[in-house]
């Protein structure tokens, strides 16, 4: 994680030699970039779309009474 850090502070670009490539976040993908505990990463489905969606239904009808 640090690696993507440093090289997206120095660049605006968080991909780098031997990293696997973190994409630029695409909402109609739905997908988040996850770090594992095996020190392996890469783009999964985000578990908490469903979620998410639900909230922000409800508080844009929230925003619009």
């Amino acid at each position: 994680m640090n690696t993507y850090w440093a090289k997206f502070v120095k660049t605006g670009d968080p991909n780098g030699k031997g990293l696997p490539a973190w994409p630029v976040y695409d909402p109609k993908k739905g997908e988040v970039f996850e770090f594992r505990q095996d020190g392996s990463a890469g783009s999964v489905p985000d578990p908490r779309k469903a979620r998410l969606d639900v909230m922000e239904k409800a508080a844009t009808a929230t925003r619009s009474n």
